[in-house]
Parts: structure tokens; C-alpha cells; sequence
């Protein structure tokens, strides 16, 4: 059974769906970037700690980059396989595909989660960063004084 969304797929032109079906994507994109600009500027605010809560805010984002390009990998390679079974009208491979897609994500997840957990907790290893922050601010320094 082929509902109207799938016979639009096979019968417009292709550069108006384009468009029509990329439209969310960028306006979701464009919302995340006002929301970070708009965060950015209220921690920079916040009098006494606005300098440190935009570092955390820094480091945060890297995290959160790193675990959105586990997303990308399993969404760049799953997506296409799905819609390949998609258009051969094989739903039940698509949902197969998928799924193993979601079931990777939980595990990228729980590794992502749990290998910074051990680096967190280890005190070996902060004690180390420590060290490099100390090397690093004093090359700073200077830097900053030649």
C-alpha cells in the first residue's frame, strides 16, 4: 500500500521536493545555532562566573560533537541502505535496517558514556591534565609577555 508521502517520492519533480524536504532539516539547524548563540550570550552574563561557565560550555560542546558524529556515521550509512529496501518495497528490510541502525546507537552511546566515566574517575589521569593545563598556561604566559 503506497500512501500519498511515497507516491510524491515517484511522481513530482525533483528539485521542488528537494526543497520541500530539506526546508525542516535547515530550519531546525538554524534554530539549534540561535539557541547556542543566545545561550553563549546569557552564561557570558552571568556576573563573576561567566568567563569558567563559558569554558564548560566549550568543553561541553565537544562532547556533544563527538557523540552527534557517532549519530552521522550510523545515520550516513543506515539512511541510505533504508531507503534503498524503501524503494524496492521492502519495509520490513528498511525496518530491520533501522532498527540495527538504533540498537548501534545505544551501544556508541553506552561507550561514549562509560569510557568517559573510567577517565573522569580515574585520578591518574586527572592529575596528568592537570599537569598539561599548568604547562599549557604557562607557555601562555610567555607567550603573552614576548
Amino acid at each position: 500500500m503506497i500512501n500519498k508521502y511515497e507516491e510524491r517520492l515517484g511522481t513530482e519533480r525533483m528539485l521542488p521536493l528537494v526543497f520541500k524536504m530539506a526546508l525542516p532539516a535547515v530550519a531546525a539547524q538554524f534554530v539549534n545555532l540561535l539557541y547556542s548563540i543566545v545561550d553563549r550570550i546569557y552564561i557570558g552574563h552571568i556576573p563573576g562566573i561567566g568567563t569558567d561557565a563559558l569554558a564548560g560550555v566549550g568543553v561541553t560542546t565537544s562532547l556533544v560533537i563527538l557523540i552527534s558524529s557517532f549519530s552521522a556515521i550510523v545515520g550516513g550509512g543506515g539512511a541510505p541502505l533504508a531507503a534503498i529496501a524503501l524503494g524496492q518495497g521492502d519495509r520490513s528490510r528498511a525496518g530491520k535496517i533501522l532498527g540495527n541502525g538504533f540498537i548501534l546507537l545505544i551501544l556508541f552511546t553506552l561507550f561514549t558514556s562509560l569510557s568517559s566515566h573510567i577517565h573522569l574517575w580515574n585520578p591518574f589521569y586527572f592529575l596528568q591534565e592537570l599537569r598539561k593545563i599548568h604547562w599549557s598556561m604557562q607557555s601562555t604566559i610567555f607567550l603573552s609577555i614576548y
